[in-house]
């Protein structure tokens, strides 16, 4: 009988059967500048997804855009090339090949070769905001250099709001598949009616929201964000007069018109009416119905009351007709001798 020991042979790696090529970083500045870099790696497998045998050659080839390494051998399976920027901008598309075998396994990663930015767009924003201080809404931006095509992760963007909002500068994110900005848009209570009608048609102000990226001046785009007040307050209005008055005196009479959040409210008609003596809004004639209309802050300046002869009591009433109105302010006056 013959005995003899078997031996075993372990084949890891078969001929190249698949390959998987990708860029590091996916995006750079290159467009108009030369010799900015993107490090370029190829995976090459055998049918059993094991890497092929060390030294197999990979050859790497790139469109009009750009120069790239043209050859290198695999380690475990990797090969690796490096891209370089040229001259040449075109469409900032660079597809970079990987193959080997003679071209019968083949692969494809896209670069993209990105200049400075060209176009912003606001495309998604609150187009309407209740202006409280609280009320919020997230604004997303856009960034596109001059071929469309991504900008650079991190591309600064810088945000304006007219009159009044807060709003924080940002950066794009990502670069690769997308290169959009996000910031929070909070609103503010205004210091004026902006949206001064008459009757009041409830919009503070119409708020213009820029955005803006790019060295220099740089490209903006600017969208409106309609900013909402409310109905006047009679916690938050106010009707001012000197709460002691001597007999046949005048004292001028001034009311703050605000809706709950603070706003000052314009266009808003207002009446005043006195249980004794009398008042006039600036036409002299004690008369007839004493109307004003509160200006763009809110006030209402010109009633004028004049005490009557004797001492005693009055009583100042002021009413908001406004459709958003509604309201009664009502003041108690002692009406007195004083000293000097």
């Amino acid at each position: 009988s013959v005995l003899s020991d078997v031996t075993l042979i372990g084949v890891n790696a078969g001929p190249p059967d698949h390959i998987s090529v990708g860029v590091d970083p996916c995006n750079i500045l290159g467009c108009g500048f030369v010799n900015v870099t993107s490090n370029v790696v190829a995976l090459v497998e055998d049918m059993y997804n094991n890497p092929v045998m060390d030294t197999t050659v990979v050859y790497f080839t790139t469109n009009t855009i750009g120069m790239v390494d043209a050859s290198s051998i695999t380690d475990e399976g990797i090969a690796t090339s490096i891209f370089r920027s040229t001259n040449e901008c075109l469409d900032g598309r660079a597809w970079i090949i990987a193959e080997t075998d003679a071209g019968n396994v083949k692969d494809s990663s896209l670069l993209w070769v990105s200049g400075f930015p060209a176009s912003v767009d606001i495309y998604s924003y609150p187009t309407v905001l209740q202006a409280d201080g609280v009320d919020n809404g997230y604004v997303y931006v856009e960034v596109l250099d001059a071929n469309g095509i991504f900008t650079l992760d991190g591309t600064d963007v810088e945000f304006d709001f007219w009159p009044e909002g807060a709003i924080s500068n940002t950066e794009t994110s990502d670069g690769c598949h997308a290169s959009i900005a996000k910031a929070k848009l909070t609103s503010q209570v205004l210091s004026k009616d902006y949206s001064y009608t008459i009757p009041d048609d409830g919009i503070g102000a119409y708020g213009q929201l820029t955005a803006t990226a790019g060295i220099g001046s740089g490209v903006s785009h600017t969208v409106t964000v309609q900013l909402l007040t409310g109905y006047t307050h009679t916690g938050e209005s106010e009707l001012n007069i000197n709460t002691t008055v001597a007999p046949s005196s005048s004292e001028p009479i001034t009311v703050l018109i605000k809706d709950r959040a603070g706003n000052l409210l314009g266009g808003h008609l207002v009446t005043a009416f006195a249980s004794d003596g009398y008042i006039t809004d600036g036409d002299g004639d004690p008369s007839d119905v004493d109307t004003l209309y509160s200006n763009e802050y809110g006030e209402v300046v010109g009633f004028t009351y004049t005490a009557p002869a004797v001492e005693g009591n009055a009583y100042i009433t002021v009413t908001d007709h406004d459709p958003r109105g509604g309201v009664i302010l009502t003041q108690k006056i002692k009406i007195k001798e004083t000293d000097n």
